[in-house]
């Protein structure tokens, strides 16, 4: 969380040395970053490293949310070719879903799927995809399982009403 909120009061340095404190109603970046590394260099955990399992999820977190708002081109920097990590082959798979081929998309979320199994936004997201692309008859065996294997498949149970609205 601090090295997030560094980030932010570096990207807004420029922007807030020709601004007038006054004149805004929240602390400046950099007032916010000292707070909060005084507060957080206190925590007995400021130097330990989360479980390995929350990382792996929230890495999978990040890399769905890069595939979807990245150009392909700045994804790919991100996550390269060599990346062969389970976070860069979900965001690649979005990026390709999203931006390219299709088909290629649809192997990539099937190796994720066998990668794992049982996680329900592998199959979310083949759902989506074909869904999206008019195969809404094919995306409702997997919304079903996902729906299944997600612990809140609100979303998931959206998208499946509509592949049924769509099939009829």
């Amino acid at each position: 969380m601090y090295e997030t909120f560094k980030r932010f009061a570096d990207q807004g340095l420029f922007a807030s040395t020709r601004a007038d404190p006054y004149l805004q109603s929240h602390p400046m970046p950099t007032e916010r970053l000292a707070a909060l590394a005084e507060v957080a260099r206190t925590s007995p955990n400021w130097e330990k490293k989360g479980p390995a399992e929350l990382q792996a999820r929230h890495d999978l977190m990040r890399a769905k949310l890069f595939g979807y708002m990245e150009r392909p081109d700045t994804l790919q920097r991100r996550y390269p070719a060599a990346d062969t990590s389970l976070a860069a082959r979900y965001a690649r798979a979005v990026s390709t879903y999203r931006h390219a081929d299709l088909r290629i998309a649809l192997g990539q979320m099937d190796a994720l799927i066998q990668a794992q199994p049982n996680n329900p936004y592998f199959y979310e997201l083949k759902g989506q995809a074909l869904v999206e692309s008019g195969h809404a008859q094919e995306a409702i065996p997997l919304l079903r399982r996902a729906i299944s294997l997600a612990p809140d498949p609100t979303l998931i149970r959206v998208m499946l009403g509509q592949a049924l609205v769509e099939t009829q």
